[in-house]
């Protein structure tokens, strides 16, 4: 009898998830061959086990995505005793198929499909469970609230291949997701990782690759929808653990601009109509928190108060400027008065700011200096679009009376003024945004053009007075005879010295 000839799997056309043009784009595992000549010159067929497809790239195979869990049904990756490779206390991702694990990747990207939305949402739901707890202090007899130790269980590959297929994939796969309640799934796996009493590099890169998925899923007018729902529940939370004074929020300036950029997105997003209403909701979510009513002072004492709701916001800029304080040396920079624009826009159309190119790479591009100035330009970017997305003219001009008293301008015209101009483009046209606009209402720009005045800043310590040298005291000298005198002429030795 003759042997039997092998059976070629021909891969099943995909049907679902395909976009509108019927295309679907790249992922892991494209451009990989899918047959391998033996040395007799025969070809493999593409579904045999017996020779691994190696991908002509390394995107996906690089060391950091080494401890990514293989699935459970590749062929490639089986033990010898026949068994799965499972990793105890991890949270094994359940896909259907391998194309959705970085470093593995079927013969085509047409043959397996990626994981559906409904998996995705159902993972990120099971990893978003608080698992392990423990006490925020050592206190046996004392009622204390739970918090989780570590997230050792999640991984972060994992998330970093959710955040590129929803950048990839198709606007009907990310708005199924959507619906699927995806949002909601990151935000939940969010709060757990806030929750987590000490954070360490593994939970801080977890927290950057969920902040990434939450941009990458505002490229969908479904998403954005989605946010401006939950922003009354997602923004707070995000800015009390950027503003926290025990220094508890994300470390890395890039991760804390991804909060910045998503409020500006937010903004950005809003209806015209919109705008004005949103504008204010996002400053309620900037501004200092509200005393207890406890602690708060008398009214006539709160009353001679002046107003200075953005100190913390403030304080977060400033905090930046003295992280990289030897940027800003440059004390003669001038911010210019850009030429007013064309009047047949409106005034949000004129000042809002606008998208930046890509800057090329260069020598300083890329280091701690840059990713400073890039966070702070967020900032100004921010404040500039809350700024013209005010309506009236006496409404910007409050806005720029407290935060000018919460000390703003202080900080632009004193530090971000101050940094090169050649380097640090991004927050120079920033400053220049708001000269721009606070000159058109008539506001006084010179303060942020040339520095602050010198009665406007912090006043000198007064100079002591020197103390005079005083008079000695006056001595009364009285010439009293008291029989000294004769003592001493009868004693000998006393008049012209001892004898001996």
């Amino acid at each position: 009898m003759g042997k039997p000839e092998k059976e070629c799997s021909t891969p099943t056309p995909i049907t679902s998830g395909l976009g509108i043009f019927g295309k679907r784009p790249k992922t892991a595992g494209a451009g990989i061959e899918t047959r391998q000549k033996k040395d007799n010159g025969v070809m493999d067929p593409p579904g045999s086990p017996s020779k691994r497809s190696r991908p002509r790239s390394r995107t996906f195979g690089s060391s950091k995505d080494k401890d990514v869990v293989t699935a459970p049904n590749s062929p490639t990756k089986r033990q010898k005793n026949g068994e799965d490779r499972f990793v105890k206390g991890k949270l094994l991702f359940p896909p259907h198929s391998t194309s959705a694990i970085p470093g593995i990747g079927p013969p085509s990207p047409a043959a397996v499909a990626t994981l559906q939305p409904e998996e995705w949402v159902k993972w990120l739901k099971e990893a978003g469970r608080r698992k392990n707890f423990g006490h925020g202090l050592f206190a046996e007899d004392i009622e204390m609230p739970e918090y989780e130790k570590h997230m050792q269980d999640v991984e972060v590959a994992v998330i970093h291949k959710l955040r590129l297929v929803l950048r990839n994939e198709t606007l009907r796969w990310v708005e199924a997701f959507t619906k699927l309640g995806g949002m909601e799934a990151i935000w939940t796996m969010l709060e757990r990782v806030l929750g987590v009493e000490w954070r360490e590099e593994h939970e801080d890169n977890i927290l950057h690759e969920l902040l990434l998925c939450l941009k990458g899923l505002c490229t969908a007018s479904l998403a954005l929808q989605k946010l401006a729902e939950m922003g009354s529940v997602i923004f707070p939370r995000l800015l009390d653990s950027l503003f926290d004074e025990e220094k508890k929020g994300p470390s890395e300036f890039t991760t804390r601009g991804i909060i910045i950029s998503l409020l500006f997105v937010h903004l950005q997003t809003s209806p015209a109509s919109q705008r004005p209403l949103r504008t204010r909701r996002i400053l309620s979510y900037l501004a200092d928190k509200k005393l207890d009513p406890k602690k708060r002072p008398l009214d006539f004492i709160e009353a001679a108060h002046v107003n200075r709701p953005y100190r913390r916001w403030c304080k977060e800029v400033v905090n930046v400027t003295k992280e990289v304080f030897w940027i800003f040396l440059h004390g003669s920079n001038t911010v210019p008065v850009l030429p007013p624009v064309s009047t047949s826009l409106s005034y949000a159309e004129r000042n809002f700011p606008q998208e930046r190119p890509p800057v090329p790479a260069a020598a300083h591009v890329g280091g701690v200096e840059w990713e400073a100035t890039s966070y702070l330009a967020a900032h100004l970017d921010l404040l500039n679009g809350c700024v013209a997305s005010l309506a009236t003219r006496e409404e910007r001009n409050d806005l720029r009376t407290d935060l000018k008293n919460s000390g703003w301008e202080r900080a632009m015209g004193g530090a971000l003024r101050t940094c090169k101009e050649k380097l640090h483009t991004a927050v120079h046209e920033g400053l220049k945004t708001w000269v721009r606009a606070a000159s058109e209402d008539e506001w006084y720009v010179g303060d942020v053009r040339f520095g602050p005045r010198v009665q406007h800043s912090r006043p000198a310590s007064p100079v002591k007075p020197k103390k005079k040298k005083e008079d000695a005291p006056p001595r009364l000298e009285l010439a009293l005879d008291l029989g000294e005198s004769r003592h001493r002429d009868k004693t000998p030795g006393l008049s012209a010295g001892w004898e001996y």
